[in-house]
C-alpha cells in the first residue's frame, strides 16, 4: 500500500501529469510486484520502459521521460547486487505488508485439534477407516 504522503513529494509534483501517472501506476507497481520489493525487476529481468508503458497504459515516450526524470532526481538508482535499478525511497512510502502470524498459528492449532478429536487426518477428506457398507433393514 502506498503511503498517502508519496503524492506530496516536491520532486514528483514538478513533473507533468502523465509522468506522475506513469510513476504511480507503472514504476511503483512494478517495484511492488518485484521478487525483491523496491527493485525494478520483472521476473528475474530488469524492467524496461516498455514494462512501465504496459503497466501504466501510457505512451512509450512518457515511460522513458518518467524513468529519466526519476534517475535525474535520484529517485531511481542502480543496484549492483541485483543487476537492476531500484526505487531509493521505497521503504519510506511503501511499508512492508503486515503479516498476522498469531492468527495463522491459532488457525493451525485449531485444525490440528479438530483433526485429533474427530479421528480424521487432514488428507483423508473426512473418510475414516470404518466400514461404510450400507445395510438394509427389512420392514415388517
Amino acid at each position: 500500500m502506498l503511503a498517502h504522503q508519496a503524492a506530496q513529494d516536491p520532486q514528483i509534483r514538478r513533473w507533468p501529469v502523465p509522468q506522475r501517472y506513469c510513476w504511480f501506476l507503472g514504476v511503483l507497481p512494478i517495484a511492488g510486484m518485484s521478487p525483491v520489493r523496491g527493485c525494478l525487476l520483472v521476473g528475474d529481468e530488469p524492467a524496461t520502459p516498455d514494462d512501465y508503458k504496459d503497466q501504466a497504459l501510457v505512451p512509450l515516450s512518457v515511460a522513458v521521460a518518467t524513468i529519466d526524470a526519476a534517475r535525474t532526481a535520484g529517485m531511481v538508482i542502480a543496484d549492483e547486487e541485483y543487476g537492476c535499478e531500484r526505487v531509493t525511497n521505497w521503504k519510506k512510502h511503501n511499508p512492508s505488508p503486515k503479516t498476522d502470524n498469531t492468527a495463522a498459528e491459532r488457525q493451525r492449532r485449531r485444525r490440528e485439534k479438530v483433526a485429533r478429536e474427530s479421528n480424521v487426518t487432514p488428507l483423508s477428506r473426512g473418510v475414516t477407516d470404518r466400514d461404510n457398507t450400507v445395510t438394509s433393514r427389512s420392514v415388517t
